[in-house]
């Protein structure tokens, strides 16, 4: 995408986060959050639910229902096991979306979803303009 900053660099400046459009689908700055988990760098994850879009996936349906949870819950957990310094902000137009929300921290995905999951980006998924 763009050449990083080597650890000499980074010492030169400080930035307090990095933000980027990135979630299930959208993983352009796959690099960027690499370089922040290294440094320790806060990774804020823009558009982390595109828009309550993600709901209708299959994958992140079926996981969902297994679960029990919403397939926004599984997806926003996706986001958090990535690394710890990840740091989602989904937009939320009521108390309800916001406890729903906050209960996906408490979700520990198994490999086999974080598999599944992964694999949405590789299967012809593409996440609107």
């Amino acid at each position: 995408m763009f050449p990083l900053p080597s650890s000499s660099e980074h010492r030169r400046w400080t930035v307090a986060s990095v933000q980027n459009r990135y979630n299930l689908l959208e993983r352009e700055g796959e690099d960027v959050l690499q370089y922040c988990s290294a440094h320790g760098i806060p990774f804020i994850p823009w558009f982390p639910l595109q828009r309550g879009r993600l709901g209708s996936d299959p994958s992140l349906s079926k996981i969902a229902i297994r679960r029990g949870v919403t397939p926004h819950q599984v997806a926003l957990a996706w986001l958090l096991q990535k690394s710890p310094v990840v740091l989602p902000i989904p937009g939320t137009l009521s108390e309800q979306h916001l406890k729903e929300n906050l209960a996906a921290t408490d979700l520990r995905l198994d490999p086999d979803e974080i598999r599944s999951l992964d694999a949405m980006v590789n299967h012809g998924v593409n996440a609107p303009p």
